[in-house]
């Protein structure tokens, strides 16, 4: 792809820009090969896999400058809290835990009992409700097209997936 960029970019840049503006996800970009694969033993428990998808290298550039573009409007606008560490450049795990260690030190100097629900939400991905995000872009005065292309490509990814099992491709 990048040998052939300077005779492509043009074409691309406008099929780009022509899906923003329209708010449709182009389905073919949504087939994928999607493959199992381990993340913790037994084996032979299903829910101890994860899909790996391999997609169209364009619907990446798209996703990609919706992505840089949606977090530099996110971040202009200050409408992440400061306790949010998932996704966030210079942010992780060890810096949202320090950030509760010290929340939890300062209420002990203060007298006070900390009290601690811990959730394991390595498979929560699936819960995560797409319909609130896309009720609130619009209150977050994002484009209503960006916002009906998210929802375009979520409602039917799941539909165009192509899974590899046993060595063969079946589209679902």
């Amino acid at each position: 792809m990048k040998a052939a960029a300077p005779a492509i970019i043009v074409s691309v840049t406008r099929f780009i820009n022509k899906s923003i503006v329209s708010g449709k996800f182009p389905t073919l970009w949504k087939l994928g090969k999607n493959t199992p694969i381990h993340k913790k033993r037994p084996t032979e428990n299903k829910g101890n896999y994860r899909p790996i998808s391999v997609l169209c290298a364009l619907s990446k550039i798209l996703e990609r400058h919706v992505h840089d573009n949606l977090y530099i409007y996110i971040m202009f606008h200050n409408m992440l809290h400061d306790g949010q560490s998932g996704f966030r450049a210079k942010h992780s795990c060890e810096t949202a835990l320090n950030h509760m260690v010290h929340m939890w030190a300062s209420a002990i100097d203060k007298g006070l009992v900390n009290g601690v629900v811990l959730l394991d939400l390595r498979k929560a991905y699936g819960l995560v409700n797409h319909q609130f995000c896309w009720i609130n872009w619009p209150y977050m005065d994002v484009h209503n097209s960006r916002c009906d292309c998210s929802r375009h490509t979520c409602q039917s990814a799941n539909s165009l997936s192509c899974s590899r099992a046993n060595n063969r491709s079946n589209l679902k």
